[in-house]
């Protein structure tokens, strides 16, 4: 495939699955129409396929081309980098090496960076703590102005960065030790990224701290500021906590498995830093793809808990309990459609299934193949986790007072909490003694409990989910207070872990989208071009629009008019003059969430007989 495209990150850094379904179903007509009456043939130019698309020379911007012949917006996963990683070291100098000689080959593994490495990094497929080499790319969100990066290596690393559509720039160069530069973003937005880190014997560390616009206080190169393109990538983000409940800091990869049948058996995940077979959570998300519309049963199984999200909304809430069975009713659109699964496992053997049952597609009844899924976390269910493991003191019969712990979230510029889950670990004589309340990071506070004659005395963990702070923004220090309010005990909060459930923030697919055809030679003789006609999927709050133009020489077409936009598929008149040569533009806007797709084009016109 040769398409010029714009610059956008990781773009085909994974190779698509081959496609094994055919969402249009549409079959090419001939291209002879007949005669008309005047004695004119009637030929059709028609562009269905991928490589009837991806012609050497077709402009692209914000735009794939799904394998099966269909142009959409760009997809991208919010939260991360891709990542990828191999088995050997691919640099020494950092100003000596160059992004080709560091991703040449196949890479190990793939995964995500979300925050900066303490050590070696995780889900990238590497088999030892020595002699590797690590790479991530996309985008980064800066504000406008200056951005100084300190970078801490250890061996070595490298950070560049580009304009949107410009070439990238060398910003930081560290070896054994710490690096440091900037970046001048002329307006906020979207850059394109990439890393690279190289790792021979010993510690390893990768540490990226921003400064922006002179602020002296830094924050990690981490999640809520990253990006990256997938809309080239099958299968599913995937990721691990080394708790029951998802919360404190994950780890990430991805996976090109079926979604979903995964038996672990007694043992553990691979891939997601999750150390003992006991006490562990997993997040499937992604977006899988029908191509009828319906209403479609699903089927979901977990040992222990499971929680099931499709579109924006929570299906299944099963995620603290047992073994759990449970069949769904779904209405899917046509496309890509949300999901999100969490497993729970507790104690034993673990399980995670989910497939289709029943459906209007015919022969979607089972797990969905990879090639029908790809790796992003929806835009309706974003997940922000942290934790505070130090040990605080709550003073006995101090209701002003208690023991204060703060966990930091970044949430994503313009997303809103949906829900809180808050896991608190205390150890007290008299449990019932204790309120517990959260404290939103704009000063807002629920109580979440209040002291009773309930609750035992010794070591508990203590779970609550609050939609309290719901609609409000999720960034900042949330505070959790925990107070004892009747004399004669004391005791300690001995942990405290939150996971923010977000929605909306950066759009996961383009808003705008477009592709430019080449110029097209209908031959000597044209007397007329009759007829544009299209087909597009188009969901609530998408558009498609088709402009032409034409020439009598393949040079002149670069400063024709566009005719006004085409927005209906059939066989609308595009009033073009009768002219050898033709070109067309597909247009296509989206909400952000779900894509529009135009899967044919053909365009009518007419030469002599003769």
């Amino acid at each position: 495939m040769s398409l010029r495209l714009a610059r956008s990150g990781a773009v085909a850094l994974v190779s698509v699955a081959a496609c094994s379904f055919a969402p249009s179903g549409e079959v090419a007509p001939d291209d002879d129409g007949g005669v008309d009456d005047g004695g004119n043939r009637v030929l059709v130019l028609r562009d269905d396929t991928a490589a009837d698309f991806a012609i050497v020379g077709t402009l692209a911007d914000a735009l794939v081309i799904e394998p099966w012949g269909a142009l959409a917006p760009a997809a991208y996963h919010v939260g991360g980098l891709l990542a990828f990683a191999a088995n050997d070291e691919r640099f020494g100098e950092p100003d000596e090496a160059t992004w080709t000689s560091v991703t040449s080959g196949s890479p190990a593994g793939a995964g995500v960076w979300t925050r900066p490495l303490v050590g070696d990094p995780i889900g990238v497929g590497l088999d030892s703590g020595d002699s590797w080499t690590y790479w991530a790319e996309g985008e980064v969100w800066l504000d406008a102005g200056d951005t100084s990066f300190l970078v801490d290596a250890d061996d070595a690393g490298f950070i560049e960065i580009a304009p949107p559509g410009g070439d990238y720039t060398r910003v930081v160069n560290a070896r054994l030790g710490v690096g440091s530069g900037s970046f001048t973003a002329a307006a906020a937005g979207w850059f394109p990224i990439r890393l690279a880190a190289v790792e021979g014997v010993g510690g390893s560390r990768f540490d990226v701290q921003l400064f922006v616009n002179g602020s002296m206080t830094p924050e990690p190169l981490a999640s809520p500021r990253l990006r990256a393109r997938v809309d080239h990538m099958r299968g599913m983000m995937l990721a691990g906590w080394d708790n029951s409940l998802l919360q404190g800091r994950p780890e990430h990869t991805l996976s090109q498995d079926p979604l979903v049948d995964a038996d672990f058996g007694a043992g553990t995940p691979v891939g997601v830093g999750i150390g003992s077979a006991d006490f562990w959570s997993l997040r499937w998300a992604g977006q899988f793809y029908v191509t009828t519309p319906g209403t479609y049963r699903l089927d979901v199984e977990a040992d222990d808990g499971h929680r099931l999200y499709v579109g924006s909304y929570l299906v299944s809430d099963l995620l603290v309990g047992s073994n759990a069975s449970r069949m769904i009713d779904v209405d899917l659109g046509g496309g890509w459609n949300d999901v999100v699964l969490d497993l729970n496992e507790n104690t034993g053997n673990a399980r995670a299934r989910l497939r289709v049952v029943s459906g209007p597609e015919p022969g979607l009844d089972r797990e969905l193949p990879a090639s029908r899924l790809r790796p992003l976390e929806p835009r309706g269910e974003r997940l922000e986790t942290g934790a505070d493991a130090t040990d605080r003191p709550a003073a006995d019969n101090d209701p002003a007072g208690g023991a204060v712990s703060a966990v930091a979230v970044g949430g994503f510029v313009g997303a809103t909490v949906t829900s809180v889950d808050v896991m608190v670990g205390v150890n007290h004589s008299r449990i019932g003694d204790l309120q517990i309340r959260l404290v939103h990071p704009g000063g807002n506070e629920v109580l979440l409990r209040n002291n009773s004659d309930a609750g035992g005395s010794g070591s508990r963990t203590l779970r609550f989910t609050t939609e309290s702070f719901d609609g409000t923004p999720a960034s900042g220090a949330w505070r959790l207070r925990v107070t004892d309010t009747v004399q004669g005990n004391a005791g300690t909060l001995t942990d405290y872990q939150l996971a923010v459930h977000m929605g909306g923030g950066p759009e996961q697919v383009a808003r705008v989208a477009s592709y430019t055809s080449l110029v097209r030679d209908l031959g000597a003789d044209v007397t007329a071009i009759d007829a544009l006609r299209f087909a597009a999927r188009l969901p609530a709050g998408a558009g498609v629009a088709v402009r032409l133009r034409a020439c009598d020489a393949p040079e002149q077409c670069a400063t024709a008019p566009w005719s006004e936009p085409l927005t209906e598929g059939g066989g609308a008149a595009p009033g073009l003059p009768p002219s050898r040569y033709v070109q067309y533009r597909v247009e296509l806007t989206s909400d952000g969430e779900r894509d529009p797709e135009l899967d044919w084009l053909e365009l009518s016109y007419r030469i002599p007989a003769t």
